[in-house]
């Protein structure tokens, strides 16, 4: 027990980094929805609830635009490559780069801050009914943008630190980080909920960053490398602004495709905006728990080889990581795309959520659901292309889907209503993930194995059997209320899916259980082709 303590706290391995990483994502998934049940059992899917998620869109630019392009697109490569020469310069560079992100991300705080009258009111003024919103909603999104306007600057440095810890592959305090935020919502509302509303709701979400960022500086000390202010422009930080730019420009264009649907959504339908978020978030949890867990953990092991120059062991991890997503996601998508309707109405038809709701959020979640590998995957994709210094290409990749989101939202919500964001959603994230694999496929010289189509093909055939066995515990449970439904569904059809991946024997599984402290590279003599 000492010994797992010890290396749970300690580097850990891809695969182990994944599974704890994903279990971490899980309970804040968890903590998550206990937040969207707090908050839908209050106030529904209502006026109420389009203000607060509403007031999430400038904030969330801001960080986007301001910080994580650049602590995600470029920071871990570019420090990983100084500190083989030198620990002491490469500790110097993310001085000067945490200093840059708290003075910017303070100023534009400001900024936003006087700006955020004018910008609510251009995009929020108006009613479904095509009349002018009350003053008074108008002023409730605009002081919950004011007091969410702390979460760039705490954010900015809670990931400024998250990616030096990751790059140490200390991953428990990049973990535990997302609950403290939930659970932070979740006591707000809880305690102060009654009395204030959605603010006591955004006041949780300032304490849950503050304790975000608690988590990682606590544990930031092990790295080695001290806190301070550096002012130094050097070579290596203009790197860092250089690949951040086109990584900022893909997030950009995803926020783009937020506001976007939140500015149609107001406009379309009461409780809309509240719908695609209740649905966006469900929808969320394979993808966080899969995509970004996995991604992440694999991150560090492919720049590692990038700095090596070992293709083989890049492609190795990279073919490794994408059977482990999929193995997760493609069933995921599946069972919930089929249990959607039972999903909504076990989780939040009660209290001020109702029947009207009900049907608004089923919509979305059953269209988006078929994202969720596509969603997964390019996390990865993107990742690698970052490995590889490019942060051009996924950039790319978010611009177009913004432009297949953007436009078939437009098209498709006169036909379907709120439904259509989880049809444009899910096939933006497609166009996306096919672009990148084209690309990757062209300038890298993608090569896959015999091994590893054979895995692939299993997991589809094991997704096929849950899918009949999913479809007929609904049929038979007919009369069983929703969580009877749900529970059935869930049960047999994981049992049938992992039953028959047992026997079918998938051999890449395996490490997602294993505790490794060193990067599994591929046996020398397996073909490539």
């Amino acid at each position: 027990m000492s010994q797992f303590i010890k290396q749970l706290f300690g580097p850990l391995g891809a695969g182990a980094g994944a599974l704890l990483l994903t279990s971490a994502n899980l309970a804040s998934y968890i903590a998550g929805l206990i937040r969207d049940l707090v908050l839908a059992h209050t106030l529904g899917a209502s006026a109420d609830t389009d203000a607060f998620f509403a007031g999430f869109l400038i904030p969330d630019f801001l960080f986007n635009f301001l910080v994580l392009g650049f602590v995600s697109g470029a920071l871990l490569p570019v420090f990983l490559n100084t500190e083989k020469d030198s620990k002491q310069h490469a500790e110097a560079v993310f001085q000067s780069f945490l200093t840059l992100v708290i003075i910017v991300t303070t100023f534009f705080a400001i900024t936003a801050f006087v700006c955020a009258p004018f910008l609510i009111k251009h995009f929020f003024a108006e009613l479904p009914s095509g009349l002018s919103r009350p003053s008074a909603e108008l002023a409730q999104i605009l002081t919950v943008t004011r007091i969410l306007l702390l979460s760039p600057i705490l954010f900015g440095v809670s990931n400024s630190l998250g990616m030096i810890l990751l790059a140490k592959r200390r991953f428990l305090s990049m973990a535990i980080s997302p609950i403290l935020y939930n659970v932070g919502i979740i006591l707000g509302l809880v305690f102060f909920g009654s009395t204030y509303g959605i603010m006591a709701a955004a006041w949780g979400a300032v304490a849950g960053a503050t304790m975000h960022l608690l988590s990682r500086a606590l544990d930031f000390p092990s790295t080695h490398i001290s806190l301070r202010l550096r002012t130094t422009f050097s070579p290596e930080l203009l790197t860092i602004i250089r690949l951040g730019i086109p990584k900022t420009l893909g997030l950009v264009a995803f926020q783009l495709v937020l506001v976007t649907f939140a500015v149609i959504a107001t406009k379309t339908e009461t409780g809309g905006l509240a719908a695609w978020n209740y649905a966006r978030n469900v929808q969320s949890l394979p993808v966080s728990l899969f995509g970004i867990a996995f991604a992440t953990a694999a991150l560090p092991f492919l720049s590692a080889f990038e700095v090596q120059k070992n293709m083989v062991g890049f492609h190795h991890r990279l073919q490794k990581s994408t059977l482990q997503i999929l193995f997760f996601a493609l069933p995921a998508a599946i069972g919930l795309m089929l249990v959607a309707h039972e999903t909504v109405d076990a989780l939040f038809v009660r209290g001020a959520f109702g029947e009207r709701a009900a049907m608004l959020t089923t919509g979305v979640l059953f269209w988006i659901s078929l994202s969720i590998p596509f969603e997964s995957l390019t996390h990865l994709f993107s990742r690698a292309f970052l490995a590889n210094k490019n942060t051009l290409l996924p950039a790319l990749g978010k611009v177009l889907f913004l432009a297949v989101a953007a436009s078939a939202a437009y098209l498709l919500t006169p036909i379907f209503g709120i439904a259509a964001f989880g049809i444009a959603f899910s096939l933006a994230a497609f166009a996306e993930i096919v672009l990148l694999l084209l690309v990757f496929w062209q300038r890298y010289s993608l090569q896959i194995t015999r091994g590893f189509l054979s895995s692939l093909a299993k997991i589809i055939a094991a997704t096929a059997l849950l899918a009949i066995i999913v479809s007929a515990v609904l049929q038979f449970g007919e009369s069983l209320n929703a969580f009877g439904r749900l529970g059935g569904a869930i049960t047999f059809g994981a049992i049938a899916y992992f039953g028959a991946v047992l026997a079918m024997k998938i051999p890449e599984i395996e490490e997602i259980f294993l505790f490794r402290k060193k990067p599994i590279t591929p046996p020398k003599d397996e073909a490539y082709e």
